[in-house]
């Protein structure tokens, strides 16, 4: 089933505020970082990495967003520096 322009739309909306909160806790030290990953049990940075890979799969934008501007030390961060 294909989505709606205007749903597809709101995905847009919802990855950028995605994007701005990966790089805010991109920015985090790595003592902070393991603080936070046991604070939530991994959950909160999962989850938003895993959101934003949802959303890069429903639109091309966002995707196009997060290769131009990645959210800087998050992705490293969820990979494991890899």
């Amino acid at each position: 089933m294909a989505l709606k322009k205007h749903v597809i739309d709101k995905v847009d909306e919802a990855g950028e505020l995605l994007i701005r909160a990966a790089a805010v806790l991109g920015t985090l030290s790595e003592e902070e970082r393991a603080a936070l990953d046991e604070a939530t049990d991994n959950q909160l940075t999962g989850c938003i990495g895993l959101a934003l890979n949802a959303a890069k799969d429903v639109s091309a934008s966002l995707e196009e967003s997060l290769i131009r501007h990645p959210p800087a030390g998050f992705w490293k961060y969820q990979t494991g520096g890899r």
